[in-house]
């Protein structure tokens, strides 16, 4: 039962993973040697207490080091002394990188206010919406965005996920094609420019943008595997079976999950022929909860998620008390980005069953992705208690600890994701990260914040 929402938990870490990183405030210049130039600012600062460019460059500084807390305290004080648009925008950057996107969002606002067109604060603010869950204003900020900057490729590829979170799908399309027209090798516009093609069954477009995706990056496990589902409907198996094989050769964790049904069983390889037969069979036991389950889990996998929704709800009404149904719906909710809705029906299906470790970790992504990173901790700590050999959750309690400074946690983490799979995407570059952040945090000399 713990192994059959897997890949349902890799799509949703791929959402939270998608979105573009968060622009820089462009017009500030930071001195190649940070260790150099946060030495210089705090000197300036020294000098003249009241030099509010001085505060504001030692946050930015403080900011690329990654001393969070030294950066909001820098950028508070820049801000008490002279505020400005920039000013807010860079403690709103500080913010966002804490996970506290609440807070984020009412300095980004405040730049707003005094520099409507400043790029770097709408772009983040649209941003932080959309990590949010509020994806009309997310929408609004963006569109602002690419009418100050229109050759902003990844201000267009952000419009496009907020749209197809929205379900706006020709508006998506348009968004991806604009960004893809600035850089045609941005991989991640083209395999989510043929996630919107999959899920409005266009089937031949989905499968040119996954090649696209390939091509750029051969590497991409999730173009690789929808690009098998792509080939499904028109009946090409072979090829199927291999971007299946070759998406198991990337990622191992693919090869053992009951969900891959073609790597399964070549002969019940066809997503439609399942869905076909379980309809039938629901016709003929219309009380069987289960059926409408696995319904839903089926169509999940086709990413044609607002039948899987209604196929939950269905299993719901006739079972409900059924973790599973509301694990699964949990789920569709948060391909969705639907993430309020997705942590309800996940504490029902804990309610009824506290012991489901897939669960747990898919309720800590769904906080870490509202910027909740200590209900997240929690979870992701329920999650490896229960089942050790999670390593999709080290992983993730090692980013929360990071964002937290946390970094001897942190490293251990990330050190038990790599002993449980050795090519979990990203732990290893982050713990090399964290462990320069640790030696930075140790060595950094003490500021008025910490004495």
């Amino acid at each position: 039962m713990k192994k059959r929402l897997f890949l349902f938990i890799l799509v949703l870490i791929a959402v939270a993973q998608d979105v573009a990183p968060q622009g820089s405030l462009g017009s500030t210049t930071l001195p190649h040697k940070l260790d150099t130039a946060v030495t210089e600012y705090k000197k300036a600062i020294e000098r003249n207490p009241a030099d509010a460019a001085a505060h504001y460059n030692l946050g930015l500084a403080y900011l690329a080091k990654h001393l969070l807390d030294e950066a909001i305290v820098a950028f508070q004080a820049a801000i008490s002394l002279r505020p400005d648009a920039q000013r807010y925008t860079g403690l709103g950057l500080a913010y966002i990188q804490q996970g506290w996107h609440d807070k984020a969002i009412v300095e980004l606002t405040k730049a707003k206010k005094i520099s409507p067109d400043l790029t770097a604060a709408r772009y983040n603010l649209g941003v932080v919406y959309y990590v949010n869950g509020q994806f009309d204003e997310a929408i609004s900020e963006l569109k602002k965005t690419v009418e100050l900057n229109a050759t902003l490729a990844t201000a267009h590829y952000n419009l496009g996920l907020a749209y197809k979170a929205r379900r706006m799908y020709p508006s998506a399309i348009d968004a991806y094609r604009k960004a893809l027209e600035i850089d045609p090798n941005l991989a991640r516009a083209h395999y989510n420019l043929g996630n919107v093609y999959l899920e409005t069954e266009m089937y031949p477009k989905a499968i040119a943008e996954y090649k696209k995706a390939i091509v750029i990056d051969a590497t991409h496990v999730k173009a690789h595997y929808n690009l098998g589902l792509a080939y499904v409907p028109s009946g090409m198996l072979d090829l199927a079976l291999a971007e299946y094989k070759m998406a198991t050769q990337l990622d191992k964790n693919l090869e053992s999950a009951p969900q891959n049904i073609l790597l399964e069983s070549e002969k019940t390889g066809l997503l439609d022929k399942i869905i076909a037969s379980y309809k039938k069979m629901a016709k003929q036991n219309p009380n069987a909860a289960e059926i409408y389950r696995k319904l839903g889990a089926v169509y999940g996998l086709k990413s044609m998620l607002d039948k899987a929704i209604t196929m939950y709800q269905t299993a719901v009404q006739i079972d409900p008390e059924n973790a599973m149904v509301y694990a699964g719906l949990g789920l569709a909710y948060a391909q969705q980005g639907r993430l309020s809705e997705a942590i309800v029906e996940y504490q029902k299906a804990l309610l009824i069953n506290p012991d489901l470790a897939t669960v747990r970790l898919n309720l800590g992504v769904a906080y870490y992705r509202k910027g909740r990173p200590d209900d997240a901790r929690t979870e992701f700590a329920n999650a490896v208690e229960i089942d050790a050999s999670l390593a999709i959750a080290h992983y993730y309690l090692g980013n929360v600890y990071k964002n937290q400074r946390m970094f001897d946690k942190a490293v251990t983490e990330y050190e038990k994701a790599l002993s449980l799979d050795a090519n979990l995407p990203e732990a290893r570059s982050n713990l090399k990260l964290v462990k320069r952040l640790r030696k930075f945090k140790r060595d950094a000399p003490e500021t008025q914040a910490n004495k």
